[in-house]
């Protein structure tokens, strides 16, 4: 095998290994929903956001210190609490708001720019070559959750929540963008995470004095319930972990058009664990989203065999 060969071959290995990466932070999100629409029988939205985010950063600076990893705070820059503060911080809390503003069909259409948004974006601020491939993905997404919605009412009217809905994609993007560039550096995981984290739980902090809500326990009746509670706390560190590594190969389109996998996985899961209905034109919409998503992959693969 040449040298050029075998640089192919550890190439398809890194990017394998990132997608999969990826698609388990994509399932572990995809689960989410579903627990949060149990959860909000017992607490409210901000509570239970809080709860989890410090639990995470917990979770984090706990295996920090079994693993006893050593890192430099000014290798790690400010980037990772930026991170923090726009997502999870701020932008959970403007998405729980905007959601109550706006129908759902609103919500899963907006998320279906940021394949497009996210791929302008790297190719202008990380020089990321311009990929056809995430766009063609994005525009079957698109067709797909059109065919996913068909029969829902959807509300264009420009006011206050779908302006709202709009900056938290444009804040998630940007969250997206720092990632990007901060996991590219090769800077260390774990601690960047944590600070992340340590920050999103500063903000819903606020949130929740400001609202005074911060006294407000959840009520339990079950084991069940403990349980789901215990999952939603640690929910969000496993995807943001797996969703930061795989930021170090990804190019930022890709990583995107993924994400929306959680929309029609989500509903699978919703079908398996509330016995929510799974019809024709959703079956058809999240097929063709999950091939919009695997446009970019099958192009990448057989690009990586040609050069082999």
């Amino acid at each position: 095998m040449s040298v050029q060969s075998v640089g192919v071959f550890e190439k398809s290995l890194t990017d394998s290994r990132a997608n999969v990466f990826m698609l388990l932070a994509v399932f572990f999100w995809s689960l989410n929903p579903v627990a949060m629409k149990i959860a909000l029988e017992h607490a409210s939205p901000n509570l239970i956001a809080t709860a989890r985010v410090i639990s995470a950063a917990l979770l984090i600076w706990g295996l920090l210190l079994v693993w006893k990893i050593k890192f430099n705070w000014r290798e790690l820059g400010f980037e990772p609490f930026l991170m923090g503060l726009i997502e999870p911080g701020i932008n959970s809390i403007l998405f729980l708001l905007a959601m109550t503003m706006v129908p759902l069909p609103n919500v899963i259409l907006f998320s279906c720019l940021l394949p497009f948004i996210q791929s302008l974006l790297g190719r202008f601020f990380l020089k990321e070559p311009f990929q056809v491939s995430v766009w063609i993905g994005g525009t079957l997404a698109i067709v797909g959750m059109l065919i996913f919605l068909q029969g829902q009412e959807l509300d264009w009217n420009m006011g206050l929540g779908n302006a709202l809905l709009l900056l938290c994609y444009l804040l998630a993007g940007v969250n997206q963008l720092l990632t990007r560039r901060v996991m590219k550096a090769e800077r260390a995981l774990l601690p960047i995470t944590a600070c992340q984290m340590t920050m999103a739980s500063l903000v819903t902090l606020g949130v929740l004095w400001f609202d005074q809500e911060i006294f407000l326990f959840p009520t339990m009746s079950s084991n069940y319930d403990w349980v789901l509670v215990v999952y939603l706390m640690s929910s969000i560190a496993l995807p943001f972990l797996l969703y930061n590594r795989a930021l170090r190969q990804l190019p930022m389109g890709v990583a995107s058009l993924m994400i929306i996998l959680t929309i029609p996985l989500g509903c699978i899961l919703s079908w398996l664990l509330l016995n929510e209905p799974l019809t024709p034109p959703l079956l058809l919409g999240g097929l063709l989203v999950v091939l919009g998503a695997l446009i970019p992959q099958i192009r990448g693969f057989r690009s990586r065999r040609l050069a082999v």
